[in-house]
C-alpha cells in the first residue's frame, strides 16, 4: 500500500482545493493507509510544502496525493508535536512528527 519515491513531481500536498473531491479517494478500492515521500528539492519548494501543510493544519484536514492515490487526514482537536534536531560534521537533520487521536462523533459513553 505505501510507496516510497524519489520524484517530487509524483507527490503533491493538496490542501487548498476544497472542491468535490473532499472525502473521496481516487481509487474505488480502499484508500491508502500510508504514503511516503523522500526527495531533494530547493529550499523554497520545501517551504511551499510546509506552508500547504500549515494551511491544512489550520483547517483541521490535510489531503495528500501521490500518483493516483489520495489520502485525506482528519485531525483531532489536539495534536502531539515532536521535533528532533541533529547536527553532524557535514549533515544536519530536522524531523517533525505530528500525531493525534480521533474519537468517533456522538459516542454514547456512560459510567454507572
Amino acid at each position: 500500500m505505501g510507496k516510497t519515491t524519489d520524484t517530487r513531481s509524483s507527490w503533491k500536498q493538496a490542501t487548498d482545493d476544497q472542491d468535490s473531491t473532499a472525502g473521496a479517494t481516487s481509487s474505488e478500492t480502499s484508500p491508502p493507509s500510508k504514503l511516503n515521500y523522500r526527495g531533494n528539492m530547493p529550499i523554497d519548494e520545501a517551504v511551499a510544502y510546509f506552508e500547504a501543510l500549515t494551511n491544512g493544519l489550520k483547517r483541521g484536514t490535510v489531503t495528500l496525493r501521490q500518483g493516483s492515490e489520495t489520502m485525506h487526514i482528519q485531525l483531532g482537536s489536539e495534536v502531539d508535536l515532536e521535533i528532533k534536531a541533529t547536527s553532524k560534521k557535514r549533515k544536519g537533520k530536522l524531523t517533525f512528527a505530528i500525531s493525534w487521536w480521533t474519537t468517533p462523533a456522538n459516542v454514547d459513553f456512560e459510567i454507572t
